[in-house]
């Protein structure tokens, strides 16, 4: 019997005691399947759909799981407010899927960036290239550190990503993920952490000036979205959250399936 992930309001089958769940903050199921808001199963923080046709342009959309939300590459992304993430060390990890090559911006799976108010600015950035290249950087205008993959994502293919920032509030370690596997990377630049409360964080886009500049819109799927705050996933849990993304939900919905490989080969989902 195939299952696909819980329905709207499945917050209820996460178990909470799972150690996935420590130090979660952000968890985007994207199982509504309609309507304009996503909601988050850990802190009931939710997001609205901005710019979305709600049609198979962009919207809820099917995706590896079931639903999904299908981004066409134009202004619509989900603004989820001011909020206190990426203070210190942090990790996240979603599924994507590119559908389209971006445009010099790149396309932001999950940013936030807030204005010091003297020309400078503090962020995070998760996204990829222009070239398809993994990217995530982090810092300020004045001190940032950036890291790359070096191998290019596949259009119209899934992938698990992640990034993880350890920050001992002198120096940042970023390191890239690509279907559970540490990513061979380019790096530069020194970061010092720095600690700002309430920056606007988005999926899906880059809300660069909050209100007015908008960019990096995504032409692909996101779905599955987790943000760990002050915590640094290791590389075996990295690997397990792909090996078994639902490892965390009550046994009703965890999730057995192929892995891809270059062949093509179903996918399926089962109670067990």
């Amino acid at each position: 019997m195939y299952k696909t992930k819980p329905l709207l309001g499945g917050n209820s089958y996460l178990n909470r005691n799972h150690k996935f769940n420590k130090d979660l903050d952000l968890f985007y199921l994207f199982n509504e399947g309609g309507g304009t808001q996503a909601n988050e199963l850990q802190r009931g923080l939710k997001g609205t759909l901005t710019g979305f046709t709600n049609n198979r342009g962009s919207g809820w959309d099917g995706s590896l799981f079931g639903s999904g939300i299908k981004f066409n590459g134009t202004p619509n992304w989900i603004p989820l407010g001011q909020q206190n993430v990426c203070q210190g060390s942090f990790s996240t990890v979603a599924w994507i899927k590119i559908l389209a090559t971006s445009d010099a911006n790149g396309s932001y799976i999950f940013s936030n960036d807030q204005s010091l108010g003297t020309g400078g600015s503090v962020y995070t950035r998760f996204a990829w290239t222009q070239a398809r290249n993994l990217f995530l950087k982090v810092g300020s205008n004045n001190s940032s550190r950036t890291v790359i993959s070096t191998n290019t994502l596949n259009v119209d293919t899934w992938y698990c990503v992640a990034c993880t920032c350890n920050s001992n509030g002198s120096t940042s370690t970023l390191d890239l993920y690509v279907n559970g596997v540490k990513a061979a990377t380019t790096v530069s630049g020194a970061h010092t952490s720095i600690v700002v409360a309430n920056r606007y964080c988005s999926i899906g886009a880059l809300d660069y000036i909050h209100g007015s500049f908008i960019l990096g819109y995504v032409q692909g799927y996101i779905d599955h979205l987790r943000h760990y705050e002050k915590r640094v996933l290791t590389p075996e849990e990295i690997l397990n959250l792909y090996n078994e993304p639902f490892d965390d939900f009550n046994t009703e919905y965890k999730k057995y399936y192929l892995l891809p490989t270059v062949t093509s080969r179903s996918y399926g989902f089962i109670i067990g």
